[in-house]
């Protein structure tokens, strides 16, 4: 049951946003849905394909997509903007004619960052155009973000899901020009020696350790995406792979991005992680291997997934956090995995 306090503040904040970022958004009468607001572009006065698909992906208002509340604002001079998405960090503001999406915040050094992640994103991967935007907004630092036209792999027809990775897998080949450093194995293993993990855990890690330790002691390090889940990862119109969200650019082993989508629960990473482990994918992971100067092992499938939670545990976004918290981590991330491994 949903709590009445915590969605009443969810609104205050969204309206305290809408007027903060009034100057950048069309006049007219706006619909609340959650987190998100939308000016209706619809020509039936309700919202427009783009919009209402927002709606029932982000804020999960479900069918019809109706408003929980409304709010005018008056807007300002040649605006163009009819979607706010309030996302904690950064506000996202969507141009009206699906053209680009500006991205805004109060903190201009989180701008400049996602400037630099974005440069340097692009010498390897697909990724929006990302250039520091002005904005008539006092105390805001934005970003102009290139539309990212097409939906994530998790909402694209099925037979588009393995060319997309495939994709990926050769963008993360070109990727690893640039590792630098290599993976302390011995730190992160020692830790998690200490860990009481359930009993199913305990005897995959046993079986599979040999293996893992094989692709983990001394892994080629890369600033990757670090964060390539099923809805970062867009499928375009023309089946061509697009990757969004940038902020989260970070050291990690050079593979993480390729086997990020083998590590989710929806029916698009059950459908590639089962592909992978029956070898579909062995031909382009050897390839991304050995340009990282490594040898893809197919009998070591499994142990490949069970080295990625490690590494997700060891994020160095965790590296101030308590142990306890790497090991839910842990925990939560093979978890996925146990079923189609057999994890048992």
């Amino acid at each position: 049951m949903s709590n009445p306090f915590s969605a009443w503040k969810v609104r205050r904040r969204l309206r305290r946003t809408l007027h903060w970022l009034e100057p950048e958004l069309i006049g007219g009468q706006w619909n609340l849905h959650g987190s998100m607001a939308v000016l209706p572009a619809g020509t039936d006065g309700g919202p427009d394909d783009y919009q209402r698909r927002l709606i029932v992906s982000i804020a999960g208002s479900g069918e019809g997509g109706l408003s929980e509340g409304k709010e005018r604002l008056q807007g300002g001079a040649d605006a163009c903007c009819d979607v706010l998405v309030a996302r904690g960090d950064w506000t996202l503001l969507m141009d009206r004619d699906r053209r680009w999406m500006l991205r805004v915040t109060d903190d201009a050094k989180r701008a400049e960052r996602l400037v630099r992640n974005a440069r340097w994103l692009a010498q390897s991967y697909p990724c929006p155009a990302i250039e520091p935007a002005d904005t008539r907004v006092a105390g805001a630092h934005a970003v102009r973000e290139s539309f990212a036209d097409g939906v994530p792999i998790r909402d694209a027809p099925q037979p588009q899901w393995g060319p997309a990775f495939r994709q990926l897998l050769l963008a993360c080949q070109r990727h690893v020009a640039h590792c630098q450093g290599v993976y302390d194995f011995d730190a992160a293993w020692e830790e998690l020696q200490g860990w009481r993990l359930p009993a199913w855990l305990e005897r995959a890690l046993a079986g599979h350790k040999v293996g893992i330790e094989q692709v983990l002691r001394d892994c080629p390090l890369l600033d990757v995406h670090g964060d390539c889940h099923n809805g970062n990862v867009f499928v375009r119109p023309d089946g061509s792979v697009l990757l969004i969200d940038l902020e989260r650019v970070q050291s990690l082993p050079f593979f993480y991005d390729a086997l990020s989508l083998l590590r989710g629960t929806a029916d698009v990473n059950a459908a590639l992680r089962r592909a992978y482990l029956e070898g579909a994918y062995d031909a382009p992971l050897a390839d991304l291997w050995g340009a990282a100067g490594r040898t893809w092992n197919p009998a070591g499938r499994t142990a490949a997934l069970l080295a990625m939670p490690v590494a997700h545990a060891f994020r160095p976004q965790f590296a101030g956090a308590d142990t306890g918290k790497r090991r839910d981590k842990f925990i939560g991330a093979c978890d996925k995995l146990r079923a189609d491994c057999g994890l048992e």
